[in-house]
């Protein structure tokens, strides 16, 4: 796994992980502009000029990967995995590709409500394989494949059930996919 991961709902906190490169490509490419202007006596802006090296240095470590945060319950510009923690009730993948496993999952007296998020992402949602499941999946510009074999393509809502009610389920997850792909399995 990528990154590091921060558990329990009391630690909100984000954890903001920048790796060196952005501040070699901003440092570098600074210095380079400053040696190129003083070399060829440019009249150029040199505040505008960093200002915009800043920006895309900024931009090249996104893209290089070098930029995301996580938290117990959220990535986003980062790969990573969840697990099933039972002081998490809600989970969010924005901009990443994660994993989110309900191995450790132990059925209660009353059903268990998780919200899932995925938005411009990829999820791998991994379901208990001893608990009752009850998953209410809404998509908008993506894809969500369920475990019955269904799936919802572009715009759409469905219901996945182990053939059980909404109140006799261990287990309810509320699933949003938006520009994004979703493969619950389990």
């Amino acid at each position: 796994m990528k990154g590091r991961l921060l558990r329990g709902r009391n630690n909100r906190k984000a954890v903001f992980l920048m790796k060196s490169y952005f501040w070699g490509i901003f440092l570098i490419s600074t210095g380079v502009f400053l040696l190129i202007k003083h070399y060829f006596n440019l009249n150029v802006s040199t505040g505008r000029v960093v200002i915009g090296l800043f920006l895309l240095s900024l931009g090249a470590s996104i893209l290089i990967g070098g930029f995301g945060v996580s938290a117990g319950d959220r990535i986003m510009f980062r790969e990573g995995t969840f697990k099933y923690d039972p002081s998490e009730d809600e989970y969010e993948v924005i901009f990443s590709e994660a994993r989110l496993s309900f191995d450790d999952f132990v059925p209660k007296d009353k059903p268990v409500k998780v919200e899932v998020t995925c938005v411009f992402g990829s999820l791998d949602l991994v379901l208990p394989k001893d608990a009752k499941v009850y998953i209410d999946a809404s998509c908008a510009f993506g894809q969500i494949d369920l475990p019955d074999g269904s799936d919802i393509s572009f715009f759409g809502n469905h219901r996945f059930t182990d053939n059980v009610d909404k109140n006799e389920a261990d287990l309810i997850i509320d699933l949003s996919t938006v520009f994004g792909k979703t493969e619950i399995r389990r």
